[in-house]
């Protein structure tokens, strides 16, 4: 009888928790991995399609580090094009992306709803910056090297690092 009345009585208390108390209960708790295969796959042709197109239009991969190895080898033998620097900023972004996410995967525990919404939203901002820099600034195939073009390959493969660190969560 209690919890009915309270209201009506003028405690001041509600019978249902608040709204911000029930989103970081549910945002505390942890992920059921059983669709998480839909998650990646998801993730896999988004990673696809930005490898494809940083390829077409940059001439460097953003996700496949072995392409990278390849091209960063070749320019160290003596071709002609700057395709080599581009993926070796791309082998670093990578590289640096993967400690970060890592580490930030290993403080935290990495099945929580919080830990994936953070790790996502970041991997979300560094896409969105380089399609705006790409987008206002619309560098060339052929165009030499700038910080338009270099800024991007970094970001996108920063971002790719951490859907390759989220996928064993």
């Amino acid at each position: 009888m209690s919890g009915e009345t309270e209201p009506l009585l003028g405690n001041g208390r509600a019978s249902k928790p608040h709204r911000l108390s029930q989103l970081s209960k549910n945002l505390c708790d942890e992920i059921d991995p059983k669709y998480g295969d839909l998650v990646l796959l998801f993730c896999y042709i988004i990673t696809g399609l930005l490898d494809s197109s940083a390829v077409f239009i940059w001439g460097s991969f953003v996700s496949m580090q072995t392409g990278n190895t390849v091209y960063f080898g070749l320019g160290f033998v003596g071709t002609k094009d700057d395709r080599w620097i581009k993926s070796g900023v791309s082998i670093a972004g990578f590289c640096l992306g993967s400690l970060c996410f890592a580490t930030f995967h290993r403080v935290f525990p990495a099945r929580r709803r919080w830990v994936l919404c953070a790790s996502f939203l970041v991997q979300a901002l560094c896409v969105s910056i380089a399609a705006l820099i790409v987008t206002l600034y619309q560098p060339a195939r052929d165009a030499p090297l700038s910080r338009f073009i270099l800024v991007p390959v970094a970001l996108v493969a920063f971002q790719s690092s951490g859907q390759a660190v989220t996928s064993p969560a």
